[in-house]
């Protein structure tokens, strides 16, 4: 069983497991040799529950709102979760729904929203991130080596905003900033999404103010 493999547990403890899974509505059954197992929408539904009544996410809410409305644009609210950045929140007063949608992960060092936290990183940190980046296929305009890497990092670190125009994947642009604490970390990222050709330079210059006022509103609320 793939399951007793990955996990170093014994085939009849996965069973069990399994069917304690199966009782209490985690997983259903499915006429799969391969894979008889599933997992149902519950833990989808739990861990929504989770992330929207963290007081932190139920405050940003109408900030996410008002942004979105006001340059309409999706706008996405990222906290990191180890090596890549999770999309908790997304509102969307656009026609654009291309988008992150809530629960969308993104790697961090091909997006907006994780190039906000990596430019508070050591170098040893984005190094070790980078070697461990995986072999996936990303957008054409990913950066293709660390240096690569290390300079967009730079331009967030000097500008206070970071763009990715189609890094992720083609017809995807984002534009982002860091929510920073009062202790000077990035704890997560305020984004928005759009096509790349709305992305020009003066909107990028003009929304990434726009951006940081709003970030710097809502992290305001925590002090």
């Amino acid at each position: 069983m793939a399951l007793s493999e990955k996990t170093g547990l014994h085939n009849s403890t996965v069973h069990r497991l399994l069917h304690t899974l199966y009782a209490l509505g985690y997983t259903e059954w499915r006429h799969s040799n391969s894979s008889p197992y599933k997992l149902t929408l519950r833990l989808f539904e739990y861990g929504s529950a989770s992330v929207e009544h963290r007081p932190f996410v139920q405050t940003a809410r109408p900030f996410l709102d008002r942004l979105s409305e006001e340059l309409n644009l999706s706008a996405h609210l990222f906290l990191p979760d180890q090596s890549d950045m999770m999309c908790v929140m997304t509102s969307n007063h656009s026609s654009f729904s291309g988008g992150p949608q809530a629960g969308t992960r993104l790697p961090m060092w091909c997006s907006a929203a994780g190039k906000c936290m990596l430019a508070y990183r050591s170098d040893q940190a984005v190094a070790s991130l980078w070697e461990s980046r995986g072999a996936s296929l990303y957008g054409p305009n990913a950066p293709a080596s660390l240096a690569a890497l290390h300079k967009d990092l730079t331009t967030v670190q000097q500008y206070g905003y970071a763009f990715c125009n189609e890094e992720v994947r083609v017809g995807l642009a984002t534009l982002g900033v860091p929510l920073v604490d009062q202790t000077g970390a990035a704890i997560g990222a305020l984004c928005i999404s759009g096509i790349p050709s709305s992305f020009s330079s003066s909107n990028i210059t003009r929304w990434a103010e726009t951006l940081k006022q709003f970030s710097e509103s809502l992290m305001s609320t925590q002090n």
